[in-house]
Parts: structure tokens; sequence; C-alpha cells
């Protein structure tokens, strides 16, 4: 059916008589089905009656076309091979959708950020880093509500933030906010938000980075500052 490693261009169409000696418009259509099932294949007999135009159209076959009728076979042709470049182009968008699909499950999968997806304000999905940033696997996380998932000085802000989002559709600025431990605890976090589908349904899908050393950090250099300046002072008055 072609081969352009060998400099033969690929077939547009292929136009089978239904009976021949030792070969024949079945066989035909079996093989180019097996090679590419996009490759319009018409069937064209002198003979053969409904029935059998019938069984080749339930094996794949395109159009059927009598021998007494050959006036029908161009207007076939230039159909079918506009039906064609259809099929190949939906079938380019179908592939090109399942592989940005797959490609979203790995960064979704692997991301070393929490993911999650809530819809009406509940997680629908969550990757393994959130899991482990809040101390869980993420079926623990399913089915939980966002103020479930945030200490209660947080969560009614927090909730907030994710109806406005769904409210205007527009992602939010990046923020910071707590969520709560499964074990006891919080966790400071930058996040933000934006929106999603899930489902066919409105939804919002957040990362989540987990700071709670950059503030220790933070913290630690601002007790330190804190105390130079004590002792600058202290040494000044002395």
């Amino acid at each position: 059916l072609g081969d352009p490693a060998q400099g033969l261009p690929p077939w547009d169409v292929v136009i089978a008589d239904y009976r021949m000696p030792g070969f024949g418009g079945m066989e035909a259509l079996e093989i180019v089905r097996r090679r590419d099932p996009d490759l319009p294949l018409i069937v064209v007999s002198g003979s053969a009656g409904e029935e059998l135009a019938v069984e080749a159209m339930r094996a794949g076959a395109q159009d059927y076309v009598m021998k007494d009728r050959l006036s029908r076979l161009a207007p076939a042709v230039e159909r079918e091979l506009r039906d064609a470049e259809v099929r190949r182009q939906r079938r380019r968008a179908e592939e090109a959708l399942r592989e940005s699909e797959e490609r979203y499950r790995q960064l979704f999968e692997h991301s070393p950020d929490g993911i999650a997806v809530l819809c009406d304000g509940i997680v629908v999905l969550c990757n393994p880093a959130l899991a482990r940033m809040l101390g869980g696997v993420p079926g623990d996380l399913i089915g939980k509500t966002i103020e479930e998932l945030a200490p209660a000085s947080e969560a009614e802000e927090l909730a907030g933030r994710l109806r406005e989002v769904i409210r205007w559709g527009q992602p939010t600025a990046v923020f910071e906010s707590k969520l709560a431990r499964s074990g006891g605890g919080t966790v400071d976090v930058q996040l933000v938000a934006a929106p999603t589908t899930h489902l066919g349904r409105p939804a919002v899908q957040i990362v989540v980075r987990d700071i709670t050393d950059y503030r220790r950090m933070q913290e630690q250099l601002l007790r330190s500052q804190r105390m130079e300046a004590i002792g600058t002072l202290t040494g000044g008055i002395a």
C-alpha cells in the first residue's frame, strides 16, 4: 500500500474487483484494513447482487459499484477521498488528545507539587505528592471538602478564593495559606487555583507547594537579625 522508505507514495484509494481468479475484493479488503484502516476501498463487480454488496460494506468497504453503472465510480472515489481525509484528521486529533492526556497524567502522578481537582468544593482527584504532604494516600483525600483540608483559621478564606475561580473563570495569583495534616498540625503552603472541568462540570484545579521549611528559615533569619540588632544596640549603649 505504498512505502515511503522505498520512494513509493502511499495509496489514496483502492478499487478492487469482487471476483478475480485466486484473489478478490474481500481478500483485498482484509489486507487494506490490516495495513491502513483509513484507506478507502471501493468494490467493483459485474455479477454480485445486493446481498454480497451488503456483506462487503459490513466488512469495511466504503462503497460498492456495479460494472454496468461505472458512471458512479468517479463520484464515489471523490467522495471517499474527502471522507478518508476527514477520518485521518479525526484520528490524528484523537491521537494528539491521547498523548496530551498521557502527558498530563504523568505530570499529575509524578509532580513534586501537590495537585488536586475539586468539583462543587469536593476533592475528586488528588496526586500522591499532595497526599504525602498531608500525611496520607490519595484515597484519604477523595471526597473531602476544602474546609476539611484546611484549619478553621484558613478554611473560609480558602473556600472563598476557590468559589471566585468558578465564578469568574480566572486563575488566582499565587497566595499563601495553611492545610491540615491528617495526624495533626498544619503545613504552610503556596497555592495557585485555576478553572478546569471534571466530567463536563466546572471544577477547580489547585497546585500546592509545601513552604514549611522556607517559612522556618525565614523565621530563623528574622530571629538572628533581631538578636544582632539587640546586640548592636546594647553595645552602643554600653
